[in-house]
């Protein structure tokens, strides 16, 4: 048995607890100060002060650990929900900026694309896989600043149709003496929702969508 002097504290209980971490937390803090207070000298108690500032360290350390607590119950919370948000998009489509046209073989595709100002006409430039220019459109008509759709008919330059599969198509506008980028949209129908490294992302078959690129989200039609 240890017998230790008026106001000599035994803190290897709590030393051995604390050495791996360097630091207490607010119950062994409190282990500590209670210690102190039972083993302090009758003839020499703990100064007034002392106390008053290691209860002030208490009082502190507790709402820094309330605080903690708190904050990771909310983010837990809010995890949820957006979690349970996510999960609405699934089977819905989403809106993406996105210059890619897949053509069905023997068929015509719509191609929906933005201006964020007036124009005067369009150009469409249309490219295959290889970024070979086979088609060109011209479209001299007033345009108003918004969503605007033209049709490509699969055909090639030559009026040959084309073979199905993938194509990128390049839009410039035509306002009062400039000219000007359109901006291409496509809708794809949400399938599933997949995390990486804490990252969310939409997957439409085996595109992968990032959360920032949506722009709308609706139902509609997959072009």
């Amino acid at each position: 048995m240890n017998i230790f002097p008026a106001g000599v504290v035994d803190e290897s209980s709590i030393s051995k607890s604390t050495s791996g971490r360097g630091s207490v937390d607010k119950d062994e803090f409190l282990m500590l100060l209670v210690t102190q207070l039972q083993n302090q000298d009758p003839l020499n108690p703990m100064d007034y002060t002392e106390f008053t500032s290691q209860m002030a360290q208490f009082s502190s350390l507790e709402q820094l650990y309330n605080v903690n607590n708190n904050l990771e119950q909310l983010y837990g919370y809010q995890k949820g929900i957006f979690n349970e948000n996510l999960s609405s998009f699934v089977g819905k489509d989403v809106k993406i900026y996105d210059n890619s046209i897949d053509l069905v073989e023997g068929g015509a595709s719509q191609v929906t694309f933005s201006l964020d100002r007036e124009a005067e006409g369009i150009f469409a430039s249309i490219y295959n896989y290889n970024g070979e220019l086979i088609r060109e459109i011209n479209q001299a008509e007033n345009y108003l600043a918004g969503e605007h759709t033209i049709t490509w008919d699969g055909m090639d330059q030559g009026g040959n149709q084309v073979p199905g599969g993938q194509y990128t198509i390049n839009i410039q506008a035509v306002g009062t003496g400039e000219t000007f980028s359109g901006s291409p949209i496509r809708n794809y129908k949400v399938n599933s929702v997949d995390f990486n490294n804490g990252v969310a992302s939409l997957r439409s078959g085996e595109k992968s969508i990032n959360m920032s690129d949506v722009i709308g989200v609706g139902e509609g039609v997959t072009f």
